[in-house]
């Protein structure tokens, strides 16, 4: 299969490098060409980190400057990463985008002209880890399967991907980074698996469209802002490994109607308001039954009104 695998890149290469249209060159060991709307990346190693120039405003991959125009990209096997920027477009007015995060998407869109076109991506197994803000920023990619070889994701890799509807997590990543998937507005999937022992900061803040979130008995910590502005949410399950939570969690999670919390302890809250403008009146917090009375009197669980023992 990987033979045909590779047989089936290298024709594509060699069909589309007689196009006059076609763009193509190399990035470090490995090959890359855009044809027909298509990057393909072919070659065996890993892609390089792109560095972002702080004079230009530039990302230097070499494909950058076609984003636009790229519909699907196709990684070949044998490629071990993508590289830090890897296809990450930088708008000079991501100030103002940061700004009108968590408002109204569509605000944001008058606000740019320039957008990767990049709307699906195939990963073969071979690829074992994402760089930072790898695409980042790719408003047009509504889907990328992620194979359970990648071990490794960096912070923002899919972070402003205001398309993307789901995302399913490899079971070999042990921390969800910071940003992962912050302001993807659309995504209403996340699975999170049981590989995963910390979930960083604002990794999936200004999720609008999650529902519901179960994080894995795996998980011991919740980094602050983690699913804040996730206006859309209304249940997320907390399992008992999980011991301590940072500040803001669920800042302006406004239609949270139920917490629902495993552990027989009380976690200890960061010294910051974890439930910032969090409705405590109407959110029911369900506790383990042996536990109503402990978390009726713990620092931070105490300003829910409405704390009740967790049916079976």
């Amino acid at each position: 299969m990987k033979k045909l695998l590779y047989l089936t890149c290298s024709a594509l290469l060699t069909f589309s490098m007689l196009k006059v249209s076609a763009q193509s060159g190399k990035t470090g060991k490995l090959n890359w060409n855009i044809s027909d709307g298509t990057l393909t990346i072919s070659g065996i190693g890993a892609m390089p980190n792109y560095k972002y120039k702080q004079r230009k405003y530039r990302i230097i991959s070499p494909w950058y400057f076609y984003l636009n125009n790229i519909k699907s990209i196709v990684i070949c096997e044998g490629v071990t990463s993508f590289g830090e920027n890897a296809f990450y477009v930088y708008y000079n007015d991501l100030d103002v985008m940061f700004t009108n995060y968590f408002d109204s998407d569509n605000s944001i869109d008058e606000n740019f002209t320039k957008y990767c076109g990049v709307t699906s991506v195939s990963i073969p197994n071979s690829v074992v880890s994402i760089g930072r803000s790898a695409f980042r920023n790719c408003r047009n990619l509504t889907s990328i399967s992620v194979p359970n070889s990648v071990s490794t994701i960096g912070r923002s890799a899919f972070s402003a991907c205001s398309k993307l509807t789901s995302l399913n997590l490899p079971n070999s990543i042990t921390i969800v980074e910071s940003y992962l998937c912050r302001g993807c507005s659309s995504l209403n999937s996340i699975t999170i698996p049981n590989s995963v022992t910390y979930i960083r900061y604002s990794a999936f803040s200004g999720c609008h469209s999650l529902k519901f979130v179960v994080i894995p008995n795996s998980v011991t910590r919740i980094g602050g802002h983690a699913f804040a502005f996730c206006k859309g949410l209304t249940s997320i399950t907390i399992p008992d490994s999980v011991l301590d939570i940072d500040n803001s969690i669920l800042l302006d999670c406004e239609n949270l109607s139920e917490i629902i919390n495993y552990a027989i302890v009380p976690q200890t809250l960061r010294p910051y308001k974890v439930f910032s403008n969090l409705n405590t009146a109407k959110c029911i917090l369900r506790v383990p039954e042996s536990a109503l009375e402990a978390y009726k009197g713990a620092e931070g669980w105490e300003e829910f009104e409405r704390i009740e023992a967790i049916s079976n």
